[in-house]
């Protein structure tokens, strides 16, 4: 009954999650990123299961320390209707500040610009992934086996080859880069993100050199496996008034 349930989420749900990410540079090297992430409330229905989007506080989200290393601002709405909870994130700021690497979820909106000025996004896993073999990990494989991740790239940004590394792959995979008028879109399944640490390499050069994105994967598999400091954090307060540019989103 189970694996029924599992192929009918699989057949009805495809567009149950989508991630949609557009990212730009201005002629006077000023970065953008938005990151559009939409969760439809019948995926949870279906399955029983409590949605983490429901009870996310964008506040918290934004305000995260690693964020303060960046230069520019972050801002983000969270919208709810009667069939989906959509997430909008925005970021605006020098592209000197992507040599900075920070500490991110699992879907990064900001790159972290290497020694060959390759733009790297590392997606680390879920921590909190349910067991191997247990309803919800197989419902999540069913769900992220259908849907793609979205980037569209624009401005002076020229990608030339784009790919996924996987950290335990010994080369990355190529991704096909779609000219769309004068931006380009790259895609890939959800699922390669699903289950271990990667990443999404976009060189503008024409070649991709992955020793500095495989030292980044390595770092991030020995930081998974030290133990994490359990120090107490307390709640930050909250504003009672909105910035402008939450207000003008």
């Amino acid at each position: 009954m189970k694996k029924i349930f599992i192929v009918m989420v699989c057949l009805f749900c495809v567009s149950c999650f989508d991630i949609f990410h557009y990212i730009e540079l201005t002629a006077d090297k000023k970065f953008k990123s938005e990151y559009r992430i939409s969760f439809s409330k019948a995926l949870f229905a279906m399955g029983g299961v409590n949605s983490p989007v429901a009870n996310l506080d964008i506040d918290d989200v934004i305000n995260k320390p690693e964020l303060k290393k960046m230069d520019g601002v972050f801002s983000g709405i969270k919208k709810e209707t009667d069939a989906s909870i959509v997430l909008h994130f925005k970021y605006a700021g020098s592209e000197s500040s992507l040599n900075k690497r920070i500490e991110t979820d699992s879907f990064p909106m900001v790159p972290f610009k290497d020694e060959y000025n390759q733009y790297v996004f590392v997606f680390r896993q879920n921590k909190t992934t349910a067991p191997a073999g247990t309803q919800e990990n197989q419902m999540a494989e069913a769900i992220m086996s259908g849907p793609v991740y979205r980037m569209l790239v624009g401005g002076e940004l020229k990608p030339k080859k784009a790919v996924f590394k996987k950290k335990n792959q010994d080369s990355g995979i190529d991704l096909e880069i779609i000219p769309m008028g004068t931006q380009y879109l790259i895609e890939f399944p959800i699922s390669y993100i699903l289950k271990e640490t990667g990443a999404f390499v976009i060189s503008f050069g024409g070649e991709i050199k992955l020793d500095a994105v495989n030292k980044i994967l390595n770092e991030e598999q020995k930081d998974a496996s030290e133990p994490k400091s359990t120090k107490e954090v307390k709640p930050r307060p909250k504003s009672k008034t909105k910035s402008k540019e939450e207000e003008n989103f």
